[in-house]
């Protein structure tokens, strides 16, 4: 289990979970602001996601390095990629964009 009181307002990902599986990933809020910034996303199995506030990302289309390779991508609060999968997400706040995409 990852666990964190919080994570800082900061570009880039919040939660990625994209190279080994995680059992459960637990955290009062997640915000990242940013063009092309993530809140969590997932492309492995995440059996349990909990967000006791918000999970929310500010910003709009902008360059994000995915594989090793710069992509233009929106900044979105929460991404399943193809072969991920949440079973169970939890928010207790709200789960938001916001800014221009």
């Amino acid at each position: 289990m990852y666990r964190r009181r919080s994570l800082p307002t900061a570009p880039g990902r919040g939660l990625n979970v994209y190279d080994e599986s995680l059992e459960r990933a637990s955290f009062d809020s997640i915000a990242t602001t940013g063009d092309g910034s993530v809140g969590t996303q997932v492309s492995k199995k995440l059996p349990q996601l909990e967000v006791r506030g918000d999970l929310i990302t500010s910003g709009g289309l902008g360059l994000s390095l995915v594989q090793g390779v710069q992509v233009e991508l929106a900044a979105v609060a929460l991404s399943v990629k193809p072969g991920g999968r949440i079973g169970t997400a939890t928010v207790g706040g709200r789960i938001a964009p916001s800014g221009t995409t």
